[in-house]
């Protein structure tokens, strides 16, 4: 069987991560899954490299600056977003704010160490690109990974360049969730006094419900700020919001509450009606 080419293997690396966001909900489970298909197709570009010869030097420029670096970039952003994702406070809004602008500074202390390079990325220059992008005797020495101990599958500059890729997708996720906490932060000044009675299992039940109906700001809701907002609403704690629903579908009866909510406003109906009629009826 042909092995497939560069540019095939980063498609179906970009089809790979697409589905598993449009499918995966828990955001660990989400990030664990791109890390995986991210490593395959490094493997892949690796094999290719390893068993194929370049047509000419324009050919490996473009693939140590475009192709190797896309894959091993997302790489990179997934393992450090399943670190963060791992290692973040989650008892104190403030920790949280903290820890994340710590991952800002370190991404901005990355740029500032490579600033001369950083601005030859940035600016979209191509001089130097044969000195960056075409493999030497001495480029493997040069970075630390594994994908990169290969003397063929490296330059003296596609990991870095693959690491700034990264690190730009982790500076904005960072930016966002910080400007969620403060968003969350405001909402948490008018605290409810209601609680929920019931099983987290049957709230989670709700919440899928209307997550899956884009019934909130028309789908654009992740279920994650949704989740926020009914911790805020009923004061619960709803922690692992995912295994709650898996456990809540695996029951036998998984939807009695939700038949019992349906029958309630089913019979309130009937007596709604009910009381119409015997209203009209004292009315001739």
């Amino acid at each position: 069987m042909k092995n497939p080419m560069p540019r095939q293997i980063v498609e179906q690396l970009e089809n790979d991560l697409q589905e598993i966001s449009r499918v995966e909900h828990d955001e660990i489970s989400k990030v664990e899954k791109a890390v995986g298909v991210s490593s395959t197709a490094l493997l892949e570009l690796r094999d290719y490299v390893n068993h194929s010869d370049f047509k000419n030097t324009e050919e490996e420029v473009r693939f140590f600056k475009e192709i190797k670096p896309y894959a091993l970039g997302e790489y990179l952003y997934y393992s450090k977003l399943w670190e963060i994702l791992i290692r973040q406070p989650v008892t104190s809004i403030r920790r949280r704010k903290k820890y994340l602008r710590q991952m800002i500074t370190e991404t901005q202390e990355f740029f500032n160490e490579n600033t001369e390079f950083y601005l030859y990325y940035r600016s979209g220059s191509t001089h130097l690109d044969e000195k960056y992008f075409v493999r030497t005797e001495i480029s493997c020495t040069l970075n630390c990974s594994r994908f990169i101990y290969d003397p063929f599958f490296s330059t003296s500059h596609d990991y870095t360049l693959a690491a700034i890729k990264a690190n730009e997708k982790i500076a904005i996720y960072c930016n966002e969730e910080l400007n969620k906490l403060k968003r969350w932060a405001r909402y948490r000044l008018v605290r409810s006094d209601m609680t929920w009675d019931l099983t987290k299992r049957d709230l989670m039940l709700i919440v899928y419900g209307i997550y899956y109906t884009d019934a909130v700001n028309k789908g654009n809701t992740s279920i994650k700020d949704l989740v926020k907002g009914f911790e805020s609403l009923f004061n619960v704690d709803l922690s692992g919001y995912y295994h709650i629903f898996y456990e809540a579908i695996q029951r036998q009866q998984p939807f009695e509450y939700l038949d019992k909510m349906k029958e309630t406003l089913t019979k309130l109906k009937e007596e709604s009606d009910e009381n119409k009629r015997q209203r009209r009826r004292s009315q001739k």
